[in-house]
C-alpha cells in the first residue's frame, strides 16, 4: 500500500464542493452579460441592416439628406463600429435618424460617406458606406451572434458541470469513502478525468490553478477518494483542500507524499 494511503485516518471521510455557489453566480453573470450584448446588437444593428436590404436596389444619392455627424471605432483592429446621424426635411418637417454599422475591414483612413435614399421611401435613409458593405455587415452580425451564443452555451455547460459535481459529491458523502490510487487520464480546460478502481472514468470540474495529488508520476497515478464498495473516484488536489482533514492529519499525509508532479 502506498505510504500516502497508509497515512490517511481510519474514519469516515467527506469531500466538499469548492466555490460552487461562486462559480454558478459568475456563470449567470456571464450569461446575462453576453445575452445583454446580443440584445443590444439586435436592437441597434439589425433594424438598419433590415432597412438597407429593403432599399438596396432602389436607393440613390440624394441632396435632400445631410450627414450631421459620424464616427467609427476600430475594435480588435478589424471590427469597425460606426455611428452616423442623418438629417432631412420633408413636408412633415425635420427628421433625424441615427444609423449603426458593424463590419469587418482594415481601417486605413477616413471613409467618405454619401447619403442615399429611395425617393419613394425617404424615411429609410441610408449611406453608401452601409450599402457597399451590406454582405459584410450581415456576415459580421451573424458571426458575432454565433460567438455570443457559443459563450452562453459554454457558461450553461459549466454551470451544469458544477451542479453535476455537487450531486456526485452528495452521493459520495452518503457512503464510506476510502483513499485509492486512480489513473489520471486527462486534465485540461478546468476538468480532470480519472479512472477509478471500478474501471470506469469520471470527469470532474476543477479550478485551473489546482494540481492533482501525485502518487506515482511515472504511471500517472493520483490520490482519490472512492466508496469502499466501488464507484466514482474523486481526485484530490495537492493541498488536500477538498477533504475534511484536520491539521495533524493533513501534515502526516503530506509528509508521506512523493516529490513529483504530472
Amino acid at each position: 500500500m502506498h505510504p500516502v494511503i497508509e497515512a490517511f485516518p481510519r474514519r469516515r471521510l467527506r469531500v466538499r464542493a469548492r466555490g460552487s455557489i461562486r462559480a454558478i453566480l459568475l456563470m449567470i453573470a456571464g450569461m446575462l452579460l453576453f445575452g445583454g450584448f446580443l440584445a443590444m446588437l439586435a436592437a441597434e444593428v439589425l433594424p438598419d441592416l433590415r432597412n438597407d436590404f429593403l432599399v438596396r436596389d432602389s436607393a440613390q444619392p440624394t441632396a435632400l439628406v445631410a450627414l450631421k455627424e459620424g464616427s467609427c471605432r476600430s475594435r480588435l483592429a478589424l471590427v469597425q463600429d460606426c455611428t452616423l446621424t442623418l438629417s432631412w426635411r420633408d413636408k412633415d418637417g425635420s427628421h433625424i435618424r441615427t444609423l449603426h454599422y458593424l463590419f469587418v475591414e482594415a481601417h486605413l483612413g477616413r471613409w467618405g460617406v454619401r447619403p442615399m435614399a429611395d425617393p419613394a421611401r425617404l424615411e429609410l435613409v441610408t449611406t453608401d458606406l452601409g450599402l457597399e458593405r451590406l454582405t459584410n455587415r450581415t456576415l459580421t452580425l451573424a458571426g458575432v451572434g454565433v460567438i455570443t451564443l457559443l459563450l452562453v452555451a459554454g457558461a450553461l455547460r459549466g454551470m451544469w458541470n458544477t451542479l453535476r459535481e455537487a450531486r456526485r459529491l452528495r452521493g459520495l458523502n452518503r457512503q464510506e469513502l476510502v483513499p485509492v490510487s486512480a489513473l489520471f487520464e486527462h486534465g485540461a480546460l478546468g476538468q480532470w478525468q480519472v479512472r477509478g478502481t471500478d474501471g470506469a472514468s469520471y470527469r470532474w470540474p476543477v479550478r485551473r490553478k489546482d494540481r492533482p495529488f501525485i502518487l506515482d508520476a511515472a504511471n500517472a497515478r493520483v490520490l482519490a477518494l472512492a466508496p469502499s464498495a466501488g464507484g466514482p473516484a474523486f481526485p484530490l488536489d495537492a493541498r488536500l483542500a477538498r477533504v475534511d482533514l484536520n491539521a495533524d492529519e493533513r501534515r502526516r499525509i503530506l509528509a508521506a507524499a512523493p516529490d513529483a508532479s504530472i
